[in-house]
């Protein structure tokens, strides 16, 4: 037990680097800072449609990098915190909103030490894209989402599909490729990256270790919380440019060629806590 604690903190501050030199690059212009100031709203309009009205609800959004989203959320009249293991990411995501005047509370934190920094409970708990990767258990972050929905709460949850991390990635590759497994058995993979997916500025922090987990592994780990799952919707296009061959429409969204299979590239959950609170916690 003692080996697996220590490696998992080596994976943690390995990524941890990783994620405060991304914060830094993403901040400086990797994201589009400028027209977000200029009042850019950061959403998808998939989960503006699926989460719905959030005005006056309490919503916890983890993992929240810079805060663009959860600021966002903020001006559609949720009283909103974000929380993100980057010091770094915090520091930016607090000027952000003082820059836009923006009431939010973004609290820098590991999502499963959450409770020893926060003692509350929110309407919803949101996350969004490229989150559960970095995560070692999604036992504990199931955990964590019962922990701190009110009865009768909503999580919700827009991420890139499980199935396109099996996929080769490599830029001369045309077709759609299996060269990952699908089931890591509780193991990372070790990735290096010269870039972040969002800056042409060389990163100094290459290595990252990520986790991929099965639909199952999220549907089974909510429904042991007593979660009832009220929709699970799989698309076939990404938010981003995740494979060589992928080709960006009107609507935003980057979709694989006609001509090839269409398989499922993101999805979306939404679910609710049980009316009366049954907290294992």
């Amino acid at each position: 037990m003692a080996h697996k604690e220590k490696k998992n903190q080596e994976f943690y501050d390995t990524n941890l680097a990783k994620w405060n030199e991304m914060a830094n690059l993403h901040f400086a212009g990797g994201y589009d800072i400028e027209g977000f100031l200029a009042g850019k709203c950061s959403l998808q309009a998939l989960e503006v449609e699926e989460l719905g009205d959030v005005q006056g609800k309490k919503l916890l959004h983890l993992m929240c990098h810079i805060g663009l989203d959860t600021i966002s959320w903020g001006k559609r009249g949720a009283e909103v915190t974000g929380v993100d293991f980057s010091e770094k990411a915090i520091e930016h995501a607090r000027e952000l909103a003082e820059k836009v005047g923006q009431k939010a509370r973004f609290i820098a934190a590991n999502v499963y030490e959450v409770p020893e920094k926060l003692d509350e409970q929110f309407d919803v708990v949101f996350m969004s894209y490229g989150v559960l990767c970095w995560l070692a258990s999604i036992d504990k972050l199931t955990a964590i989402i019962e922990r701190y929905l009110v009865p009768g709460g909503t999580f919700y949850i827009a991420e890139i599909h499980p199935l396109n991390q099996i996929f080769d990635d490599e830029s001369n590759v045309q077709e759609f490729s299996v060269k990952y497994g699908y089931f890591s058995h509780g193991r990372p993979s070790e990735w290096q990256s010269e870039f972040s997916y969002a800056s042409s500025t060389p990163l100094q922090n290459t290595k990252s270790y990520e986790w991929n987990y099965t639909l199952g592994d999220l549907v089974s780990g909510l429904a042991s919380r007593g979660l009832c799952v009220e929709f699970l919707h799989e698309f076939p296009f990404l938010c981003y440019k995740g494979l060589p061959f992928l080709e960006q429409k009107e609507d935003g969204w980057w979709y694989a060629p006609a001509d090839k299979p269409q398989v499922p590239l993101l999805f979306s959950l939404k679910a609710a806590s049980p009316t009366a609170n049954t907290s294992s916690m």
